[in-house]
């Protein structure tokens, strides 16, 4: 899916929904079916990896929670400007369907207040849009609709066609003198009798540089293995559908629906005019340690309520892309790498003429916080200090608060 959205509230720390758990205490959205409340869509639900990571999960405290969220909030907040500045340096195109500023509806009162509020805190509140005033601020809103949404925000940030994003960054690369080699299969991280990083294995060639930068994925495990950096990262899927955009509308949207099986969705909008799209996006859909462990029942379970939301809030659009026979297409969704804290993982492996930078896990924020990740990244090259490389301490202040991330930045003199 190439539809991308930043916001200043992307890859919120999850721990405060198994905190509301009506079902079980020692459970969390992570060990429940989607029918349950919850997350879990493994076929097989017996693996110790997973139980691993689901009882670091637990182990967070809503103290915990609290500070490493304000810390996730920060990445985002830094990356705003830079986002700002790489998309004020490209060509403008209307490829890149770059849509500023995002509408959040909601279905509750009290989760529209909450929201408004922190919207506020963050600085990132534009306008409140009360359910009066929706059919004139949002064109795919009906009145019928209507009587089930308690209200909007509209927020600052943007949604954009990543690919295209990415083929014009691929060509000021090429540019300025880079090579570019795609489909390259790296598979393994080579080390020295003192377990210091040497290079990679990538098509079964030994490739090396004075830096070696990897964001290996959900699907990285094996070469992940390979680096000595145990962190087990688990997989969350998200399902997304495509109809065309019959309402003119122009901004992209959230939609947060307490009650539904998928609660939180994007609807972004993307192509100009007659041809633009709306990409309805949804759905947690716990795999764990395993990217292939799926439970096709479980799976349908969220495409169902995703099916729901496009035909009661854009029913129109639904009819025009085909209505109960399009239905009939198969569910398409993507499996993204999640860390049980909700912090994204930055971790470097030192050699005597190569070091191994290895970042990612960033749960659903790897796009609106791809900038400030790069800018850690330079900074690390430069040898200067940036927050993300901050070591945990055991109350969770550092980037990655769970004991068992293999940092080695202290030996490299930029760690606090």
């Amino acid at each position: 899916m190439a539809a991308r959205m930043f916001t200043y509230t992307e890859a919120d720390q999850y721990r405060s929904l198994s905190q509301q758990n009506r079902f079980a205490p020692s459970s969390s959205v992570f060990d429940r079916r989607p029918s349950e409340g919850g997350w879990d869509i493994r076929s097989d639900r017996g693996r110790p990896e997973d139980g691993q990571w689901t009882r670091t999960h637990m182990e967070v405290s809503p103290e915990q929670a609290t500070r490493l969220e304000k810390k996730i909030l920060q990445f985002n907040m830094e990356a705003a400007p830079l986002w700002e500045h790489i998309l004020g340096s490209l060509p403008v195109s209307e490829q890149l369907s770059y849509r500023p500023e995002i509408l959040r509806l909601y279905d509750e009162s009290d989760d529209l207040e909450r929201a408004e509020q922190r919207h506020i805190k963050l600085s990132s509140l534009l306008a409140t849009v009360r359910p009066e005033d929706l059919e004139d601020r949002i064109p795919m809103v009906t009145p019928k609709t209507t009587t089930r949404l308690a209200g909007a925000l509209i927020t600052r940030g943007f949604t954009l066609d990543v690919h295209y994003l990415m083929a014009l960054v691929a060509d000021e690369l090429e540019a300025s003198g880079s090579s570019l080699r795609f489909s390259v299969d790296v598979t393994e991280a080579c080390t020295d009798s003192r377990h210091g990083f040497l290079g990679v294995i990538a098509d079964d060639s030994f490739v090396t540089a004075d830096y070696v930068i990897c964001s290996p994925g959900v699907y990285g495990e094996k070469f992940l293995a390979s680096t000595g950096v145990q962190v087990p990262l688990a997989g969350v899927a998200g399902l997304w559908h495509d109809v065309p955009n019959v309402y003119g509308q122009n901004a992209s949207l959230k939609i947060h629906r307490r009650s539904a099986v998928a609660q939180d969705a994007n609807i972004t909008v993307q192509g100009e005019g007659a041809a633009s799209r709306l990409i309805f996006g949804a759905g947690y859909g716990f795999v764990g340690t395993d990217p292939r462990n799926i439970d096709k029942k479980s799976l349908q379970a969220i495409r169902s309520d995703l099916d729901d939301l496009v035909r009661t809030l854009a029913p129109e659009a639904y009819e025009a892309a085909g209505g109960r026979s399009w239905l009939a297409e198969e569910s398409r969704f993507c499996i993204r790498p999640w860390t049980p804290s909700g912090l994204g993982l930055f971790s470097v492996s030192p050699g005597s003429k190569s070091q191994l930078v290895i970042t990612g896990g960033n749960n659903t924020g790897g796009f609106a916080q791809a900038p400030s990740i790069a800018a850690a990244v330079v900074a690390f090259v430069n040898g200067q200090h940036h927050p993300m490389h901050n070591r945990a301490d055991a109350n969770g202040q550092g980037w990655e608060s769970t004991p068992w991330v293999q940092h080695n930045l202290s030996s490299l003199g930029l760690a606090v």
